[in-house]
């Protein structure tokens, strides 16, 4: 995988079509297009799987998931695992037209693999009822437990009558969002430290934004080992200011060698965006976070109207977030903890002090104004004041040098129905990775 990946994928979707003239060059294909899928997504992967479902409609099913090395761990040796091959291929039936076929397999899959998400995310894609699914799904790239956040219309900012709002919360509005699944938990030490791994094992930054460090410092072979002070990055008054109240530059900065159950810290906006496309996944929008907080009530805070507790009380004594798990009491309607009191989280927006104001009436999946000087954060630290709890609470930062040690993120998967085969739609990708490298500002 690299700079030269789409090119690879052009060329497969060529061969397909001379497999097709040639069937006795079917498998070695598959065996080549399995090797590509078996690295994280990427936005041109349908350009390709289209022409090759449409070319070789009775090989596909072949496409092999190849076995892993003994004590291979999906998200850091492979990809292209028995439950994602099977789904690859359905993907592939749906771009050829052959929904049924698409929906007998996606159905199957998640018969097999009752446990992980990417099966069910599929047949809502795909327009189908789902099966019961446990209330907690596990995402397979990375390993992390997702809880599903149905569809619908929210009022979204400071409920009436909440004293502490802040003029960035205002005006309530309503908004609509499609049904998403979101991680229960921010990200961890443990979890980031497979990705930065993967990273520094194949060089390979092309899901990485644009603004991102380690794009334009090639000496940074991850997203860890860098030393930002002594590059002169942090070059405005407000980054020197984090970097003299955070003490998290250099090569110690984050914490390696911490527990793997801790939320991952000190990552700015481009490294959690750098994650989620590693594992399928994006930054939730500020919408979904707060759908996910709130729920169908219009409460407070995520586990109802009580004031949080003093700090003395919280899970996070200390100086520094507890394990993700011990904030099982801070539960969401829908089931996602730790949306406060442990660190605060990266969101998809650009933040504008202003953007409620000019949101559409009902707007479907908003995600903030076009352009911006900051990126959206929310969710109180383990060290705020209750006042920053509330479920309505915003913030923000730089995207690419922000890094503090309360700050943190955690991923979504949206659901969007799958485009009509043969459409425009699904002939360029579904974007189901985070927005390209080259997209200005990410």
């Amino acid at each position: 995988p690299g700079p030269t990946d789409s090119a690879r994928r052009r060329g497969l979707a060529a061969a397909a079509a001379l497999a097709h003239v040639r069937p006795q060059g079917a498998t070695r294909l598959l065996r080549f297009a399995a090797t590509l899928f078996d690295v994280p997504p990427g936005r041109d992967d349908d350009l390709w799987l289209r022409v090759l479902a449409v070319q070789l409609p009775g090989d596909l099913d072949r496409l092999p998931a190849e076995p892993g090395q003994p004590g291979a761990k999906p998200g850091v040796d492979r990809f292209l695992t028995g439950c994602r091959a099977r789904l690859v291929v359905a993907r592939g039936h749906h771009l050829a037209g052959r929904r049924d076929a698409a929906v007998r397999l996606a159905r199957e899959t998640a018969a097999r693999y009752p446990d992980l998400m990417e099966p069910y995310a599929l047949l809502l894609e795909l327009g189908e009822p789902v099966p019961t699914m446990p209330r907690v799904v596990i995402a397979e790239a990375d390993g992390a437990p997702m809880v599903f956040v149905p569809g619908g219309a929210f009022w979204m900012g400071a409920v009436d009558g909440d004293a502490d709002a802040k003029d960035e919360e205002k005006p309530r509005h309503r908004v609509r969002v499609s049904p998403f699944f979101l991680d229960q938990y921010p990200v961890t030490v443990g979890r980031f430290r497979r990705f930065d791994a993967w990273i520094g094992r194949t060089g390979d930054h092309t899901r990485c934004p644009q603004r991102s460090d380690c794009r334009f410092v090639r000496p940074w072979p991850t997203h860890t080992s860098r030393d930002s002070d002594a590059l002169g990055l942090f070059d405005t008054v407000v980054d020197q200011a984090q970097r003299r109240g955070s003490q998290l530059l250099g090569r110690d900065r984050f914490p390696e060698a911490g527990p793997d159950d801790v939320p991952m810290t000190g990552v700015s906006w481009c490294d959690a965006m750098a994650y989620a496309a590693w594992a399928g996944r994006q930054l939730p929008t500020e919408a979904q976070w707060e759908r996910a907080a709130r729920g169908d009530r219009q409460s407070i805070y995520p586990w109802g109207n009580e004031p949080p507790p003093g700090p003395a009380d919280r899970a996070h004594k200390g100086n520094g977030p507890a394990p993700v798990t011990a904030h099982v009491n801070d539960r969401s309607p829908h089931g996602a903890c730790a949306l406060v009191g442990s660190v605060t989280q990266w969101c998809l927006d650009w933040f504008s002090e202003t953007g409620y104001a000019h949101e559409p009436p009902d707007a479907l999946d908003p995600e903030g104004p076009a352009s911006g000087i900051e990126r959206s954060r929310r969710g109180a630290t383990w060290a705020s004041d209750g006042r920053s709890f509330r479920c309505s609470y915003r913030t923000s930062g730089g995207a690419s040098s922000a890094r503090l040690r309360s700050w943190g993120f955690r991923c979504a998967r949206r659901i969007r129905p799958l485009p009509a085969p043969g459409s425009p739609a699904s002939v360029a990708g579904d974007g189901r990775a985070a927005s390209p490298p080259s997209s200005p500002g990410r």
